[in-house]
């Protein structure tokens, strides 16, 4: 299993990305400060949020520019409970095409803004055999 050390992280351009080892079959990759795996499964890609936090998330094709998912953010409605899974399918990794090898998969902590509303913390970004 690929292991991944997480950070805040202020500026997404300024991201380390690490590739995880494997072919889609190896165990997850993992964040393990918060618990949070990727793996690839049948129909796209399975995110576990085993933290206490919530998570914001975006997959982007891995060749696509770091500056897209900047401009893009988190997508709507890609939230992710506590405790909670989700399987993004193919189709929903933005660039995917079928001759795409790795995604990219960018989560921000969701954390209370002191304001009533929240803002986005970035972690750091997972990359995903396909």
């Amino acid at each position: 299993m690929q292991r991944f050390r997480s950070s805040i992280r202020h500026a997404l351009a300024a991201a380390v990305l690490v590739a995880a080892c494997g072919n889609g079959t190896d165990a997850p990759s993992a964040i393990p400060d918060f618990s949070i795996t990727a793996e690839r499964v049948a129909d796209g890609i399975r995110v576990v949020n085993g933290g206490s936090e919530p998570l914001a998330y975006i997959a982007v094709e891995h060749s696509a520019p770091v500056q897209i998912a900047i401009k893009w953010g988190p997508c709507n409605g890609c939230t992710l409970s506590p405790g909670k899974s989700v399987v993004i399918p193919l189709d929903a990794i933005r660039g995917y095409t079928e001759e795409t090898a790795q995604a990219i998969l960018y989560l921000w902590r969701i954390v209370a803004d002191g304001n009533e509303g929240n803002r986005f913390e970035e972690l750091e970004p997972v990359i995903v055999d396909l």
